[in-house]
Formats: structure tokens, C-alpha cells, sequence
């Protein structure tokens, strides 16, 4: 099983060394928020769960991986990658690191999709790695980016967000700046297929977007977006916002029915007196559950980073809910 490729992949042999139990959260009115303890110092997580063992991918030089058993202590393994793809000298060469990766499954294999940007402008792309595993160092890149954008683009080809729909075609959120969120249709192999992207949400006040992600519940696909300005530690202003569809390429409605395409965006979390600029929102659907991971600063101890983590609850008439920042 998984957690056997985890342990090889650190060089151990044995089992880990806390038993996996399931976390099991009934359905409650208000969502929960997690206390959360271990590595916690995580930008723009993505989090997967194989078995019984959650683990998030994040932002940095090599991707850091970290596991829980029970979605309350965080543990560092190591990163998932050991450099950057070959391909990055070429198409982004002054890439110093990974972005806002994001994993799932489907087609029987994982996919793990990350941005690398720099040189100025709109310059980036988006890669794609694969493995019949979880676990550190298992992943095989496809050797080319996966979609691109030039320095005077009028988009910003970063932070993927995967959606794997109910019929098990696989669709790809990224975005940034100018005409903001597109959506991409992935092929069976998790490559990107012909379709040109479809855009989705967009702030053209020229505000920021960014650090999206997109999924299904009930009848509805959600795209999630954070607004206005990270990085700034107890100074950042970001906001988590949303909208819905009914149907997957839009239009995305806020709750008070403005187009997402239109700077709509009904607020989940904003800045408390002590978590500052939450954002890069990731949505974990699992045992009838919604997990919210995403990060914030905290006033409280310098400004430094922090992983966050709450369930979503769902109201009468299916919009979202957390607990946090």
C-alpha cells in the first residue's frame, strides 16, 4: 500500500511509527476548525488522502511533502521532487522554484501539477508529473511544460487546481492577473488536450486573482479565488471568495448573483485580529467530508506562516461555510 512507498521513499523499511486511524467528523451545522500542531510552515498546500494517511504538497524549491494521520499533526517527510524539471532552462529559465502544486487521481495514476514562473511579465508554465504511488522522489515529469504564457500575455499560466469529474474526465483551474481563471480539459493520461481555455473568473477593476480551486458538491461546481495582496505577512490582505455553477465551464455566480467573470466573489475567510490574508484555498472531499486547507499569517508570532484547516459545512441551499481564518 501507500503507506509502505512513503516509508522506502525516506529509506525506511519498517511500518510508520503511529497507526493510521480514520478522521471522522459528523455532518454538524457549523463547520470545525482543527488545531493544528508539527510543520506547519506551508505556502499554497494541496492535500490528498490515500488510505488513511493525509498529505499535503506545497510551494518551494522542491516541493515539500508532509503527512498526518490525523489531520491534527503534520509531519515533514521530505520533497517530492529533486530539482526542477530540464525543460525549466528553456521555457522559464530564471525559475528559482515550484508553485502552488496541486495532486489527484484518476486514470489509475497520480498526477501532480505545478507552476514555475520568473523573468518578468506573464512569463510561465504549468508541468505535470506522474506516479503509480504517493511518496517522495516517485515522480516522473512529462518532459515538457503543459501549457505556457509569454511575458506580455494577458494571463498568468500558475497555481493549477484539478478537478476530476463524476464521469472521471479530468479538468485543469490556473490563473492569475489579467483575464484571470481559465479552465483547461485534460486528457485521459493528464496531459492537456486541444480545447482552448475557457475563462471562468477575472477581476477587471485589475485586482488581484490567484490561487484558485475548483470542485463539486451536490449539484453545483464552486471556484474558489483569493483576492488582493499576499506575501506580506501580517500586512497581507488577502481574502478567500467564491462562486457556483451548475454547469462546469460557467457562469460562476457569487451568492448575490454576480458573475465571478465580473469581480463577483462571495466572501469564505478574511483577516481576523490574528490570521492575516488567508488564502490558496484547497478543497479535500473525503468520507462525506469538506476539508478546507489554506494558509495564513499569524500576527501573533512575527507574521510567520502558518497551514490552516477547517471543514466546510453546506447550507439549505448549497453554499459553503468555514470555520476559520
Amino acid at each position: 500500500m501507500v503507506l509502505a512507498g512513503f516509508a522506502a521513499s525516506l529509506g525506511c523499511t519498517g511500518p510508520p511509527d503511529v497507526v493510521a486511524t480514520p478522521v471522522v467528523v459528523d455532518e454538524p451545522s457549523e463547520p470545525t476548525l482543527f488545531s493544528l500542531s508539527g510543520d506547519l510552515e506551508v505556502y499554497d498546500p494541496s492535500a490528498i488522502v490515500d488510505g488513511e494517511r493525509y498529505w499535503v504538497v506545497s510551494t518551494g524549491t522542491r516541493m515539500p511533502v508532509r503527512v498526518s494521520t490525523d489531520l491534527k499533526e503534520f509531519k515533514l517527510l521530505g520533497d517530492a521532487v529533486e530539482g526542477l524539471p530540464a525543460w525549466a532552462a528553456d521555457y522559464v529559465p530564471q525559475a528559482g522554484h515550484f508553485w502552488s502544486p496541486d495532486v489527484a487521481y484518476f486514470g489509475g495514476r497520480y498526477h501532480l501539477y505545478y507552476a514555475l514562473a520568473g523573468g518578468g511579465g506573464h512569463l510561465a508554465c504549468v508541468g505535470h508529473a506522474t506516479s503509480s504511488t504517493l511518496g517522495v522522489g516517485t515522480w516522473t515529469d512529462d518532459g515538457v511544460p503543459l501549457i505556457c504564457t509569454e511575458q506580455d500575455a494577458d494571463w498568468f499560466a500558475i497555481d493549477p487546481s484539478v478537478l476530476v469529474d463524476d464521469d472521471g474526465k479530468a479538468w485543469l483551474l490556473l490563473g492569475s492577473s489579467g483575464t484571470g481563471l481559465k479552465l483547461v480539459a485534460l486528457g485521459a493520461e493528464g496531459g492537456r488536450t486541444g480545447a482552448e481555455p475557457t475563462p471562468v473568473a477575472a477581476r477587471p477593476d485589475g485586482g488581484v486573482i490567484q490561487a484558485s480551486a475548483i470542485t463539486r458538491h451536490g449539484a453545483f461546481y464552486y471556484v474558489f479565488a483569493a483576492f488582493d495582496l499576499c506575501c506580506r505577512g501580517a500586512d497581507s490582505t488577502r481574502s478567500i471568495r467564491f462562486g457556483r455553477s451548475s454547469m462546469l465551464l460557467g457562469p460562476y455566480l457569487d451568492r448575490d448573483g454576480r458573475p465571478l467573470l465580473e469581480g463577483g466573489g462571495s466572501v469564505l475567510l478574511e483577516s481576523s485580529s490574528r490570521w492575516k490574508g488567508p488564502g490558496s484555498n484547497d478543497i479535500l472531499q473525503h468520507e462525506d467530508q469538506s476539508f478546507s486547507f489554506y494558509f495564513a499569517y499569524d500576527a501573533d508570532n512575527g507574521g510567520e506562516v502558518s497551514l490552516r484547516l477547517s471543514t466546510l459545512t453546506w447550507d439549505d441551499e448549497g453554499w459553503p461555510r468555514s470555520a476559520g481564518p
